[in-house]
């Protein structure tokens, strides 16, 4: 089974996207790290389509000075790659 952990690698969710990966590794899990600073939701098509679960790392606080991302806008970009 294939898991694509979305996350915003330089914002506050990499600690816990990180924890995430390592464990679901440990229970023999493949895993895609996505780093949303990098790679935009417009390219996420390819990682989508092999996946079998999607996890979303958003954090409960956005700091003012950083732009915000908000599920919802990922979450429709996200079924526009998988129709």
């Amino acid at each position: 089974m294939r898991v694509a952990i979305l996350v915003d690698r330089s914002g506050p969710g990499r600690k816990l996207a990180d924890w995430l990966a390592e464990q679901a590794c440990l229970q023999g899990l493949e895993v895609d790290l996505i780093d949303l600073s990098v790679a935009p939701a417009a390219d996420l098509g390819p990682w989508l389509a092999d996946a079998d679960a999607y996890v979303v790392v958003t954090p409960c606080e956005v700091p003012a000075d950083r732009p915000a991302v908000y599920p919802a806008d990922l979450l429709e970009q996200m079924l526009k790659e998988i129709e």
